[in-house]
């Protein structure tokens, strides 16, 4: 009897955690969907009027939220194929070269203990026009200084550049743990039958690490759609809308603007298309773990 007492009492022990989570999550969710059926004046809520489905359509047809869809886009798509690229690249040439060199393993995760506003900020000084140390260093080699983020065609290149400098450490760390794990026996059969290092990377390496190379990717695409600190710090969305992202769309509309309703029905569009992604990739992950 006690034990059966026990086995029910026990679940009063997650009342806590979920009492937080309701409050946290749970009710702000729901609250922001009740807000985004209204034209909520946060400054007189008692203007406060229902408009159904007005605000998402006037998302939906807003330019800038468009643009800003768009260029979320571009930013995931460059972003973390570098970032995959450039941290498996020095995961194998640190495995294969510097394999029990933990001090060059730390150097590289360095850039990971930076908070993104730190980065971001450290960056725009880096990237300043006038006295920025990289257009310092292009004109000791005789090479013109550009405005790297007041200028549109360079300002989203040199947030992805950012991004990818702060975050290959993620791909590069995850990258190594897998390729420790990695049977020996496999690598063992690939030698004896005279396979070289390329063809070892292609057959045996790249097919082991696929399910970790896979969920790696799935957490750098859905970390992309959060993107917001660096930009906020380095552009703020500019020159003009040029680098204008979802999450600092929603951000301006409903603490800049204070155009609630519509911040809120953004963030609900944002979160079905995050949602959408990421049942795709799970999808994907799942098919490859069932192999």
């Amino acid at each position: 009897m006690s034990a059966v007492l026990n086995k029910k009492y026990q679940y009063l022990l997650y009342l806590p955690l979920l009492l937080v989570f309701g409050f946290t999550v749970v009710y702000p969710l729901i609250y922001s969907l009740y807000i985004s059926f209204f034209s909520y004046d946060i400054i007189r809520p008692d203007m406060t009027s229902w408009v159904g489905l007005g605000n998402y359509l006037a998302a939906l047809s807003d330019p800038v939220v468009i643009r800003a869809t768009i260029n979320t886009i571009i930013f995931i798509l460059i972003s973390v194929v570098l970032q995959m690229a450039v941290g498996i690249a020095l995961a194998l040439l640190v495995h294969k070269e510097f394999n029990k060199t933990n001090i060059l393993e730390a150097l590289l995760l360095f850039p990971a203990f930076l908070t993104p506003i730190a980065a971001g900020f450290m960056w725009r000084w880096l990237y300043n026009p006038d006295f920025g140390l990289i257009n310092y260093l292009l004109r000791l080699v005789g090479l013109a200084g550009l405005n790297w983020v007041g200028q549109s065609s360079t300002a989203m290149l040199s947030i992805i550049i950012v991004e990818v400098w702060r975050l290959f450490s993620f791909v590069f760390l995850l990258t190594m743990a897998g390729m420790r794990a990695l049977p020996t026996e496999a690598f063992e059969a690939a030698l004896v039958d005279g396979a070289n290092y390329w063809q070892t990377l292609r057959y045996v390496t790249f097919p082991y690490l696929k399910p970790v190379l896979l969920a790696v990717l799935t957490f750098r695409i859905i970390d992309g759609f959060k993107a917001f600190a660096v930009f906020y710090a380095i552009t703020g969305g500019g020159p003009g809308i040029s680098t204008e992202i979802l999450s600092l769309q929603i951000f301006k509309q409903g603490l800049r603007y204070f155009d609630i309703g519509k911040s809120a029905a953004t963030t609900w569009l944002f979160l079905i298309l995050l949602s959408l992604v990421a049942m795709v990739l799970i999808k994907l992950k799942f098919k490859e773990d069932t192999y």
